[in-house]
């Protein structure tokens, strides 16, 4: 009972997902069928304490300041917050007798419960632009299993 058991584990770390800044007025500005474009840069976007209600300065940006053509801003200039994800498993077979196992499993997904945060509103001209509402993976979830093998 006390011995053989195995435990698993997946890490996954990541700097963050590179974003681009966007407005909503795309249409009026290049004269198509855009849904977004990206706006001219004309000040510095990062924030010294990043956080959930501001994650970007949307006041550096504004719509293009010439029709038909994207604006200065760069592509995927902006980088969303750090991802740690931690999964881990703890499992042990059980021989009941020749030919017949009873394997337990316990799984943990987002086993250390980091809250995970989502990208920003990237859209500049519109409310909560630049903030956080959501987080990127889910809330800590369990799972046990029993596998019988004959």
């Amino acid at each position: 009972m006390i011995g053989g058991w195995n435990l698993n584990g997946l890490i996954t770390v990541g700097s963050g997902l590179a974003f681009s800044p966007t407005t909503a007025n795309a249409g009026a500005i290049v004269n198509a069928d855009f849904p977004t474009i990206r706006p001219d840069k004309i000040g510095n976007p990062h924030v010294s304490n990043p956080s959930p209600a501001e994650w970007f300065n949307v006041a550096a940006y504004v719509d293009p300041q010439q029709p038909y053509r994207q604006g200065t801003a760069s592509r995927d200039s902006l980088r969303g917050p750090a991802e740690y994800l931690f999964d881990l498993a703890l499992d042990k077979q059980f021989v009941i007798k020749e030919g017949k196992t009873l394997e337990f499993r316990w799984e943990n997904y987002n086993a250390f419960n980091i809250d995970n945060l989502n990208l920003p509103n990237t859209t500049i001209d519109v409310a909560g632009g630049g903030q956080i509402t959501s987080t990127l993976f889910p809330m800590r979830q369990m799972q046990f299993g029993l596998h019988f093998r004959f």
